[in-house]
């Protein structure tokens, strides 16, 4: 009989603990939708805390989002970010149609989180993203989903444009200068509100310019209804090209090319336009609003046969460079047109009619080549760059802060989780859920592999020197670009788009350039703000 040896195994210990997120998604912003967004954070909070096989890692939520896309909502696209690092394994949502209404979005985001070994579980259909018939399931109900989202925009454009062929004439007040609505629904004027509008339209026709105009509302301290923020040309100008101002109304001027569209597009002539008269009061005359738009259609025949140089960087460097002096953006102009001194140059708009602020110009070829030599330095040093972006981010005050009070909370509930009172118990609850948001926040808000993978993602088709700075997305990289002065410049780096006042230089080097024969010599940072 041959002899056998018994071997007691040690059982292999498998971490079974899953890393799970929920996604939340209400579609309007009205009380009811705020109500429904609310219970669903909770409660999904709630659910993946009581399960002992789960590790909570956040819920996602998009507050007044639509589904028919993923491109507009920020903490949907974060949370698939999250789990292409490897730092999920569930996600739970309760429906399809709340995950996405495009058929196509949907089934290319589960392939992709398949790859990453990350499932998706949907309530409402009782269905997992592993389970074999999902593609064919989710073209469904998915497709259902995006059928119901076309016939709900082609009830909403039928109820509209009923309501246009009737003379109703739909005005958002609230971001509307001059107007408000009273408790009947009415349209009536706000007159404060309505000496601003009658001003710029007197400014106008007596000969000042966008620019005065926007020079003389900023020095009064007026700021736009909408944004509640200086004055600017576009503002102006769209209030003086406004007709809703004579209290007539033209509607339909624009038209969505397809359904989940955000961004509408003038309606030539595929769509009819109707025109209501006396809609709402009037607060400029027909005669004035003709008369506006006489003297801008000269001014604007008179400027094209000028023929000014159009600067091919007006709109690159468009709300990238600011001014440490005053606050205000640099814009973009071209010197002596036409001539042999032509110069392009970057002016601090405080300085666009007089000057008002100390800031100087700036050539736009020498900022181009700081901005180009900055660039340049991180490619050849990707690794040292993306090493010391971590190292300072994972000292973070925002970061350092929730760590400590996770730390703080964890040591709370091993002094409490003994002790079995219903006042205890209650404690051990509301320090839990305290510890989970804090956690939420650190994945989801001041998460650093996620930021260190997007500045990886983006340096990585960049082997060699860029020549030209059209060829680099560098509003990706750099958060703005500070002058404080001819010879002094910043360029900000905030991976968190925060107000953290708290920076560290990570590469310090000089531009020569020359002004009348003598040469200069500018000083340029690159700073990490975290």
């Amino acid at each position: 009989m041959s002899r056998v040896e018994i071997i007691n195994a040690v059982p292999r210990i498998v971490d079974d603990v899953k890393r799970v997120c929920a996604y939340v998604r209400v579609s309007t912003k009205d009380s009811h939708q705020d109500s429904s967004y609310n219970i669903q954070v909770e409660s999904y909070t709630n659910m993946i805390l009581r399960n002992p096989n789960w590790k909570f890692c956040g819920v996602f939520a998009d507050e007044g989002k639509s589904g028919t896309s993923t491109k507009y909502r920020n903490e949907f696209n974060q949370m698939i970010q999250l789990a292409k690092t490897g730092n999920l394994d569930m996600i739970i949502t309760k429906s399809i149609s709340r995950f996405a209404r495009n058929t196509v979005d949907c089934l290319s985001v589960i392939k992709e989180l398949k790859l990453h070994n990350v499932e998706v579980f949907f309530e409402k259909e009782n269905i997992s993203s592993y389970d074999t018939k999902i593609d064919f399931v989710i073209s469904v109900l998915a497709g259902m989903a995006q059928e119901e989202s076309r016939s709900i925009s082609e009830n909403v454009k039928w109820r509209q444009r009923t309501n246009f062929k009737n003379g109703k004439v739909p005005m958002v007040t609230s971001t509307f200068l001059g107007y408000i609505r009273n408790e009947k629904d009415e349209i009536t004027i706000v007159s404060k509100e309505a000496k601003v509008v009658k001003k710029i339209y007197d400014m106008y026709t007596t000969g000042s310019s966008l620019d005065k105009i926007v020079e003389h509302l900023n020095d009064k301290g007026f700021k736009t209804k909408a944004t509640n923020k200086k004055y600017y040309r576009s503002a102006v100008r769209n209030i003086l090209t406004n007709e809703r101002y004579t209290g007539n109304a033209i509607l339909q001027k624009s038209r969505r090319a397809y359904i989940g569209d955000r961004n509408g597009i003038k309606n030539q002539s595929s769509l009819p336009k109707y025109y209501v008269e006396n809609s709402h009061p009037a607060i400029v005359t027909l005669e004035q609003f003709t008369q506006v738009q006489q003297i801008m259609h000269e001014r604007t025949l008179k400027n094209n046969q000028k023929q000014i140089p159009i600067n091919k960087n007006s709109n690159l460097y468009s709300q990238f460079i600011e001014c440490a002096n005053c606050g205000n953006y640099f814009f973009s102009r071209v010197n002596n047109p036409g001539k042999v001194y032509e110069r392009h140059m970057l002016i601090c708009y405080s300085n666009k009619n007089k000057k008002t602020c100390s800031a100087e110009s700036l050539f736009e070829e020498h900022f181009t080549n700081t901005l180009i030599s900055q660039i340049n330095y991180i490619i050849a040093n990707k690794k040292d760059f993306l090493a010391k972006l971590r190292s300072q981010i994972e000292t973070s005050p925002n970061i350092l802060k929730r760590k400590e009070r996770i730390k703080k909370i964890t040591y709370a509930l091993d002094e409490v989780k003994t002790n079995k009172s219903s006042i205890y118990k209650s404690k051990v609850t509301k320090l839990t859920i305290e510890r989970a948001r804090l956690e939420n926040d650190l994945l989801i808000t001041y998460n650093i592999d996620v930021v260190i993978n997007r500045y990886k993602i983006l340096l990585k088709g960049f082997n060699t020197p860029i020549k030209t700075i059209e060829e680099f997305p560098f509003k990706q990289l750099i958060k703005k670009f500070l002058v404080y002065n001819r010879n002094y410049l910043q360029l900000i780096i905030d991976p968190f788009e925060s107000d953290s006042s708290t920076s560290v230089i990570y590469n310090k080097s000089n531009y020569e350039y020359t002004i009348r024969k003598t040469t200069n010599q500018t000083s340029s940072e690159l700073v990490f703000i975290y």
